[in-house]
């Protein structure tokens, strides 16, 4: 993310919005061709998912990850994400509950998908 400049962009998933990743997207498919178990490559691929739109893969990718790092709390906070998009909101909102939330990253990830796909805030946080 060496395009990410708080406060130019206050959500990293605007950035993923503007610019091409069709290099970084290739480098964790081929990552997952040699280990499909890679959680790093897993969440991040699904984190991109997530932040396109493309929520099925994404919960395929991050369902992935969580096989693999159960206990990892950004895994756990975007798989509860890609649950919730995904209508399974009650296993959405079992992850999150046990997410740490110190950095209150729920309220901006609940805040994201309705104002960013209405296009009601060009990619900026309240």
């Amino acid at each position: 993310m060496s395009h990410y400049q708080w406060p130019d962009w206050p959500i990293q998933d605007a950035v993923r919005r503007e610019i091409d990743l069709s290099s970084p997207i290739a480098n964790y498919e081929q990552a997952l061709a040699l280990n499909s178990n890679n959680a790093t490559a897993n969440r991040r691929l699904g984190q991109i998912e997530l932040s396109l739109g493309d929520y099925e893969e994404a919960l395929s990718h991050l369902l992935a990850a969580y096989e693999m790092t159960p206990w990892d709390n950004a895994t756990r906070q975007l798989l509860g994400e890609a649950y919730i998009v995904n209508g399974q909101v009650d296993d959405g909102a079992a992850l999150w509950a046990g997410v740490n939330n110190a950095q209150d990253q729920l309220q901006i990830r609940a805040f994201w998908p309705h104002n960013i796909f209405s296009g009601d805030c060009n990619g900026k946080a309240p």
